[in-house]
């Protein structure tokens, strides 16, 4: 659909992973994706990002710069609440592969996890499926992961995207 602004603006429907009985319970069963707009870069390639009236829903902003060794434990203080927030992470590309995992407290697995390795620059692996990075000589990638309830949208460089579900 076009907004009001003319941009294309697409909803996704994420399905349901849980089996039909548990979402029979519930009364539910999947729903709607954050709206996203779609344009095209410079080099023709598709970018998706989240519509900027989402940004109006945020509160008690956490700000964490790491540029220190220490990064790994300053990471691990920072809380998402309910299993509710955004979380946007920039990286210099560089020789050395790097891995983030979004993890829970007390959780046996990650909710998430994400891989680069600088011999596929291109793309970064988030659990385990490559996702586009765009075509373009971007020394930087930003990831952008949006964590509600029981799913995660995550937005790689404004061009790829993946979501998964989770309980």
């Amino acid at each position: 659909q076009l907004d009001a602004h003319d941009r294309r603006i697409l909803w996704g429907w994420i399905q349901e992973r849980r089996p039909e009985k548990d979402y029979s319970a519930a009364g539910w069963a999947g729903l709607m994706s954050l709206p996203r707009v779609l344009t095209l870069d410079a080099h023709n390639d598709l970018q998706s990002e989240i519509a900027p009236g989402v940004e109006q829903l945020r509160e008690a902003e956490q700000r964490l710069r790491l540029p220190s060794k220490d990064a790994g434990h300053q990471l691990s203080r920072l809380q998402i609440q309910d299993a509710c927030g955004e979380i946007a992470v920039t990286f210099r590309r560089g020789s050395a592969p790097l891995a983030l995992s979004l993890v829970s407290p007390g959780a046996a697995q990650p909710w998430l996890t994400c891989r680069w390795d600088p011999a596929h620059p291109e793309t970064i692996r988030i659990e385990d499926q490559p996702v586009p990075l765009g075509s373009g000589p971007q020394p930087e990638v930003e990831l952008r992961f949006y964590i509600d309830g029981s799913v995660i949208e995550c937005f790689a460089n404004h061009h790829g995207a993946f979501t998964k579900r989770f309980y």
